[in-house]
This record gives structure tokens, C-alpha cells and sequence, in this order.
């Protein structure tokens, strides 16, 4: 463990706060539409992609052929209000075609997605269709030489820019082939596996920033990964056994940042989750359901920012509870199921399921297949918790900049893409935050001596639910504005300052404006004195900002809790540190950190188990923007480096947009704004 000079625990920071509460978050599912295609003795199956270049996701299914051969690959396209447009059918060509999986890329780099569909066992193995942007996919070929696969990857395996394919059979092999970037591939190179593979999963397990295969093999119960040698070369796979093992789902379900694997059966009532260790190998604990657990989706169905497992039983009964939601808690174990049933024919098999979001309202829908078509159901659960710059409402927060120049913030949206405004000017003070508790955080500035006047400042708000203004006089120009948030707990944020004392050692003050009690003027909080730094955070998890500050002089953090009015202090930091309080460990309270510009490390100290968190992150210069971008529930060390408008996350599971430039020189980083 690495030695931190000066800084030391006193454990009544934490030893005394109260727990997290948790509560059970409410899963609901409404229906949106029933859409027929295919055969309709058969299940589609489908991937979720944008094929169109509209920046909304679309469906492409595959249904065996008919007698006509007409139809087998459908394009459903997003018709940018939640649902879609009538199917787009594709001609199956003078081959036939017998579709098994589909996997959505851009093969030729043309700019337009392309499909790579894995057929069923016959010659012609797989199937190439070239996009021309409009959804459609008509310039076909085959790949003759490859045989049938039950599932089809497609990834950048050799890291030389092009996407590479991945594919499973019946002749004990995964086959690994390698794309030239206009659309061709070379011949596949195969690699043993230890019975005939059922599913491929595509993560990188161990961590070396390139993509790994997990294959399941049924007939001998095994997981085997497969991992990159970086250069799209497989060597020996880790092998992890797992009774009946059939179809896989990846995801991070304890938030350690190593991407972990649901396994279902085929036949069977258990369910594996293999919790990753960063290394390819696994941790495996299990859980029992009800009839062949053997398809599933992943998502955040109940929006407290853990993943959940939505699993299909293989045999329906009709009428029963045939679909199961198990909410995760962040640890790799997961809760009582949200039970649905759905109505379908007795003993209908193979209803595949999938995780979109088509209306981009930040929230998870479903994609449920059945025979002859599928249903799509609208994710409609309650807000649980609510994060810093989410402009979008998807639970994650955005990348943002506002420039002085102009006045205008540009914000890059993590569901709903870029957005720009003209509002505030270069000496405003920036508050973003849900002031209209609609769930997504309001464009917002404090302007110091308002119109002219010192004992006069003002807020300006654009409230993201009705686009008008919410103007409020608040504060006098000495003040701090970045202590905005909510303080009363009614989901929404209050305007708020901080007033240090006039001198030294003399009183300072928080005072803020409920806005659950419409009419109140103002509600003063004494706390701190001069010389002490105002700290923005929810230390005891009560859904209510709490009095605190970082004292400089001595290291001590100073908190009075909301939910108790107890008062608890420690040291942590040294006096050039700077604080960026925030929950690095997801437990729903706000811990204590700080930010060392001397050697550029984070020190956060974890309520959840009073365990330090360090992490080197940074260099000179960096503007510290910590944020939950990955939607995790966990805050990310993240700085944005004004020379060169980039934003650099350290990467973890389903989180690689590390790196990603957005902004221009004399920018400013938004959420760094309440940190500085």
C-alpha cells in the first residue's frame, strides 16, 4: 500500500454517519407496439444499431427462409419518436439464406453501416451486406469458404483500424477473420475449443486494452475465454466451468471496472454470474430461476445505476410469468425478480431478447422477440437518483464546456448528442444543476453584483423541462454560487451560496432556498468559519446536500449531517490539496477527497468500508471535472486539459472514450466548475 504523507483518519467521519439507506427501485415496462415479420412459426432473432446515420438505434432481424425466400433479413428503422417504421425487407439472392446472427459495422469504411450475417450450417457461411446509409442493404457477397455459426462478433481484434469478424461451429473451432478495411476478409484463422460452441461474448477480460472472445460450450460445461495477444492472435483459453453453459451476457454487475459474464442453460433452473478478476479468470456464484434461464439482456431497468438481468425462459407457458428482471446491487449479486407474463403460445421457444433505448429518453427498453415478430416494451421506472451535468437524463454526466468568448455552452450528450446555447457571459459564475427536477441538469449561471448592484446577484436558469427562464436574486457578490444543490430533498436543486466569515475566525454561513416551500425567503445554515472551503455533498446518503467545509489550515473536514444534525470531522488532505468530494465508490454518499496538484493523485476515502482510494490521474494544468460519465453510480477521477480540449477518463468496463476531445482553447470545463 502506498504511504501518503500528512494525511491520517480520524474514524469518526465515518464510523458514526448513518448507512445508506437502499431501497427497492421499481421496474416498469409498457408496451409500445407488437410488430409482425418472418415466419410466424419462428423467432427472429436481431441486433440493435444506427443503419441509417441518424443517431437513432434500429433493428435488423433475421427469420429462416420461406418459401418464397423472400424477407429473411428485415430493417426496422427508427422512426425518432420510440418506435419504428414498417420493415425494410431484404431479398435473400439466388443463394438462399438461412440467417443465424447478425453483426452491425462499417466492413468498407465507406462511412455506412454494414451487416455480417452467420448462416445456419449451410455452404456460403457468411453473408456481407454493404449499407448505402438508408437502411438498406442490397450489394450482398459470401464468404464461401467459412461453414454455418450460431453467433457472429465483429471488433477491431488486430488493432490495425479495420473490424475483424469472429465466428463459432460445430466442428470443435472459433474462427478469426481479419478484415482489410474495403469490405473483403482474409482467410479465418481457427482456434480450438473444447465442444461445440453455443455463444460468443465480446469484452476485454484482461484489461490490456484489447478485445478478448468468451465462448460457451454446452456439451462439456464450459466458459473459455479466449484472450487477444494484441496483435488479433489467440492463444490457450482460460477455461471456467459452468453446468450447461449456453448463452452469455456481458456486463460490469459489481462496478470493480473488470467486465464480468451472465451464463444461462439451455435446460436446466440456474443461472451463473462470473464475476471477472481481471486476469480472464472468474469468480463464479449461481442462482436459481424457474425453467431455462437460456436468453437474457442486460441494463439498467429500475435506474438506480446498477446493472440488472433480464432473463426469457426457453419453454414459455402461456400465461405464465415468462419474463424476469433481477435487479442487480452493484456487488454481483442480484434481488427478488420483477416477474411479467407475456402472452404467447404454449411451448413457444427461442424468444430472444435485446436492450435499446428508441426513444432516447435515457432509459432502458426491451426488445422481446416471439413468434412471427417482436414486442417493443418502453422502459418507464422512476427516477432513483439523479447525476451532476446529466443534460440528457441517461444517468450519465455529459462532457460540457461553456466559452467566455461567446457566452455559449456547447454540451456533448451521452444519449442525445450535441447541443449548444447562448447563455450567460464571460464572468458569470457556471451552476449547472436540476433546478426544475425533471431529471436532467438545467443550463445555469450566477452573475456576482447583478445589474450593477453588490448586495444584489442573481441566477439565471434555463429550465431544461419548458425552455423559459427561472430568474432568482440570491446572494451578494462575495459570495460562493457552487454550492448549489438540493438541499430540502425534493428532487429538485435550490439555489444556494456560501458566505465566509468577515474575518478571521469569524462565522461563515450557507444560506440556500427551499424550493419545497415556495415563499421562503432564504434558510441559514451556520457553519465553517473564515478561511474555509465551502464542499458541495450528501456525506450521510439522506438525498439532502449537508453543511460542510474543508479546512485548509489543518486538514479537517468539518460535516453536519442533515438526516441527524450530528456534526463528525476528520483529517484528510494536507493544506495545498484541493477537495473534489464526490462518491467514488457508489454507495450513495459522498466521500471525502481531495485532488494533490503536487504529484496530480486523488485520495478519496470510501464510506461504504472506510477504505482509502488513491489514483495518480492527470499532469500540470489539468482542470479536475470529477463525474460519473459511464453511468455507474461511481464518480470518475476525470480531468479536461486545456491544451489540447481533451477529456481523460481512466478506462473501465463499457467505458473507453478516454482521450475524447470536445472544446476549443479558452474553454472551460464545465462540471469543473464547482471544483475549482
Amino acid at each position: 500500500m502506498r504511504t501518503i504523507p500528512l494525511i491520517h483518519l480520524i474514524l469518526a467521519i465515518i464510523c458514526c454517519g448513518a448507512a445508506a439507506a437502499v431501497t427497492a427501485q421499481s421496474i416498469n415496462l409498457q408496451l409500445q407496439a407488437d410488430y409482425t415479420i418472418g415466419n410466424a412459426v419462428q423467432s427472429p432473432r436481431y441486433a440493435v444499431g444506427d443503419v441509417n446515420n441518424d443517431g437513432y438505434p434500429d433493428l435488423v432481424t433475421l427469420n429462416k427462409s420461406n418459401a418464397t425466400n423472400l424477407g429473411p433479413i428485415a430493417v426496422f428503422l427508427n422512426n425518432t419518436t420510440g418506435g419504428f417504421g414498417s420493415s425494410i425487407n431484404i431479398l435473400a439472392g439466388p443463394n438462399g439464406l438461412s440467417p443465424n446472427a447478425v453483426a452491425i459495422g462499417d466492413y468498407n469504411e465507406d462511412g455506412f453501416a454494414d451487416l455480417a450475417i452467420a448462416q445456419d450450417g449451410i455452404s456460403n457461411g457468411i453473408n456481407l451486406r454493404l449499407g448505402n446509409g438508408s437502411g438498406n442493404f442490397t450489394t450482398e457477397s459470401f464468404i464461401a469458404a467459412e461453414r454455418g455459426s450460431t453467433a457472429i462478433l465483429s471488433a477491431d481484434f488486430s488493432r490495425d483500424g479495420n473490424l475483424d469478424l469472429a465466428i463459432c461451429n460445430n466442428t470443435n473451432e472459433l474462427r478469426v477473420l481479419n478484415g482489410n478495411g474495403m469490405g473483403g476478409f482474409a482467410a479465418a484463422v481457427p482456434y480450438g475449443t473444447s465442444s461445440t460452441c453455443q455463444d460468443l461474448a465480446l469484452a476485454d477480460f484482461n484489461m490490456d486494452g484489447s478485445p478478448d472472445i468468451a465462448v460457451t460450450t454446452r456439451q462439456n460445461d464450459r466458459v473459455q475465454i479466449f484472450l487477444n495477444n494484441g496483435s488479433g492472435g489467440f492463444g490457450t483459453p482460460v477455461i471456467t466451468t459452468v453446468s450447461g453453459a449456453y448463452q452469455m451476457a456481458t456486463a460490469d454487475f459489481n462496478r470493480d471496472c473488470i467486465p464480468d459474464l451472465a451464463v444461462g442453460q439451455y435446460s436446466g433452473s440456474t443461472m451463473s454470474i462470473l464475476l471477472g478478476d481481471g486476469s480472464g479468470g472468474f469468480t463464479t456464484s449461481s442462482f436459481s430461476v424457474t425453467n431455462s434461464p437460456a436468453y437474457m439482456t442486460v441494463g439498467d431497468f429500475n435506474r438506480d445505476k446498477k446493472v440488472d438481468l433480464a432473463i426469457r425462459r426457453n419453454a414459455l407457458t402461456a400465461g405464465a410469468n415468462n419474463l424476469s428482471i433481477y435487479p442487480g446491487n452493484g456487488s454481483g449479486g442480484f434481488g427478488t425478480p420483477f416477474e411479467m407474463s407475456l402472452a404467447v403460445p404454449a411451448n413457444t421457444v427461442e424468444m430472444r431478447l435485446a436492450t435499446i433505448d428508441a426513444n432516447k429518453d435515457g432509459k432502458a427498453d426491451m426488445i422481446i422477440g416471439r413468434q412471427g415478430g417482436f414486442f417493443l416494451y418502453d422502459g418507464n421506472s422512476p427516477l432513483f437518483t439523479r447525476t451532476d451535468s446529466d443534460f440528457d437524463g441517461d444517468l450519465k454526466s455529459d462532457r460540457s464546456v461553456f466559452r467566455p468568448s461567446d457566452g455559449n455552452w456547447y454540451i456533448d450528450r451521452s444519449t442525445n448528442g450535441f447541443f449548444g446555447v447562448h447563455w450567460g457571459t464571460a464572468s458569470d459564475k457556471l451552476v449547472p444543476a436540476d433546478y426544475d427536477g425533471d431529471g436532467k441538469a438545467d443550463v445555469a449561471v450566477w452573475r456576482a453584483n447583478g445589474f450593477g448592484d453588490p448586495d444584489h446577484s442573481y441566477f439565471f436558469i434555463l429550465r431544461s423541462s419548458d425552455g423559459t427562464l427561472q430568474q432568482e436574486q440570491f446572494g451578494r457578490s462575495s459570495d460562493i454560487s457552487s454550492v448549489v444543490g438540493d438541499w430540502d430533498g425534493d428532487g429538485r436543486a435550490d439555489v444556494a451560496v456560501y458566505r465566509n466569515g468577515a474575518a478571521a475566525g469569524d462565522q461563515s454561513y450557507f444560506f440556500y432556498r427551499p424550493s419545497a416551500s415556495p415563499g421562503t425567503n432564504f434558510r441559514p445554515i451556520p457553519y465553517g468559519v473564515n478561511g474555509d472551503e465551502a464542499v458541495r455533498g450528501d456525506f450521510d446518503g439522506d438525498g439532502k446536500l449537508d453543511a460542510a467545509v474543508f479546512r485548509p489550515s489543518n486538514g479537517v473536514w468539518y460535516i453536519s449531517q442533515s438526516s441527524n444534525a450530528q456534526n463528525v470531522a476528520g483529517v484528510w488532505g494536507i493544506a495545498s490539496d484541493r477537495p473534489v468530494a464526490a462518491d467514488y465508490d457508489g454507495d450513495g454518499r459522498t466521500d471525502l477527497a481531495v485532488f494533490r496538484p503536487s504529484d496530480n493523485t486523488w485520495y478519496a476515502l470510501g464510506s461504504a468500508a472506510g477504505t482509502p482510494i488513491y489514483r495518480q490521474w492527470g499532469a500540470a494544468g489539468d482542470v479536475i471535472v470529477p463525474a460519473d460519465f459511464n453511468g455507474d453510480g461511481k464518480t470518475e477521477p476525470t480531468v479536461y486539459r486545456p491544451s489540447d480540449q481533451r477529456w481523460y477518463t481512466p478506462p473501465c468496463a463499457g467505458f473507453t472514450q478516454n482521450g475524447t476531445k470536445f472544446g476549443a482553447a479558452g474553454d472551460m470545463a464545465v462540471p469543473g466548475s464547482l471544483f475549482q
